[in-house]
Formats: C-alpha cells, sequence, structure tokens
C-alpha cells in the first residue's frame, strides 16, 4: 500500500447520520414511553436517557462543518447533559428548586436560539433551524410551567422526549 492512498472510513457519512437518527428516534421514544414503564423513578429513567442523547449530540458536534454549528451543538449538548444528570440524581434535590433550574436551563437555550435567529434575520438570512430549536425549547418551558404540580411524570417525559428529539432536528 502506498503513503498517498487513503482508508475508507468504516462507515460512510450517510450511514453515521442514519445510525444517529436511528438512535436518536429510540431514546425520543424510550422517554415518551416511560409513564407507560414500571420504573421506580422516572425522573432518573428520562435522566438516563437524556444524558445518551446529550453524548451522542457532543460527539456529533465535533462532525459540524463550521464552527458556530460545533459550539452550538457542544453547547446544547451540554445543556442536556446538565438537565440528565440532574434528573437522575432528583431524589437528592428539593423539586421545586430541581424544576426551576431545569426551567432556567430550557430558557438560557431558547434565549439563544432565538437570538440568533433574530440576528441572522436581521442580516438578511433567515435561519429555520434557530427559530424551531428555540420554539422547541419555549414548549418545553410552557409544558412545565402548565402541569407543574400535576402528573410529573407525564411532564418529565415529554420535555426529555421534546429535548431529544431536538438533538435530531
Amino acid at each position: 500500500m502506498s503513503k498517498s492512498s487513503k482508508t475508507k472510513p468504516w462507515l460512510s457519512v450517510f450511514q453515521q447520520r442514519n445510525i444517529f437518527t436511528a438512535l436518536a428516534i429510540f431514546l425520543t421514544i424510550m422517554a415518551l414511553l416511560t409513564p407507560f414503564f414500571d420504573v421506580a423513578d422516572p425522573a432518573s429513567h428520562v435522566g438516563g436517557l437524556l444524558v445518551w442523547a446529550a453524548l451522542l449530540e457532543l460527539f456529533h458536534g465535533f462532525r459540524r462543518a463550521d464552527n458556530y454549528a460545533r459550539q452550538s451543538a457542544w453547547f446544547s449538548g451540554t445543556i442536556t447533559l446538565l438537565i440528565g444528570t440532574l434528573l437522575i440524581n432528583a431524589a437528592l434535590f428539593q423539586e421545586k428548586a430541581l424544576i426551576q433550574f431545569i426551567l432556567f436551563l430550557f430558557l438560557i437555550d431558547a434565549a439563544r436560539y432565538l437570538y440568533y435567529f433574530v440576528k441572522y434575520k436581521r442580516k438578511g438570512i433567515f435561519t429555520l433551524n434557530n427559530l424551531l430549536s428555540g420554539l422547541g425549547n419555549l414548549i418545553a418551558i410552557v409544558l412545565i410551567l402548565i402541569f407543574r404540580g400535576q402528573s410529573v411524570e407525564w411532564v418529565i417525559s415529554l420535555c426529555g422526549a421534546l429535548r431529544i428529539f431536538g438533538t435530531i432536528y
């Protein structure tokens, strides 16, 4: 083999993207079905799924083409990792404080995406990705606020699934 020949990647970019998407869809479905599972602590279960999704997002960030996209994936992945870690350890925290902190994390991510949407829109660039990501985080915030204190399992399940689905998007 000559020095100039390049080795082919183990999986093509298309195959890697399909595997990433399939894993994220699986995690989303698992998060949505959490209330139907007989788990002792649904928050911990969804938190574990969020940690896996965050790892996928962080690793996928390395494959992004430009610096903004890489940093955006890493920032969002870090927030997902933090939310997942907090939910895994939910029993150690006061419920009200935990919910408020998670709301704050969703708000930070929503504000970031909406800020970039407005910033690029003023420059004449329409960025649907930023708009949808910001709105998805706002939907999670609204769900948490509306259903706070009622059927916590469903709220955690839906918000976790929305967060993981945002990773796919």
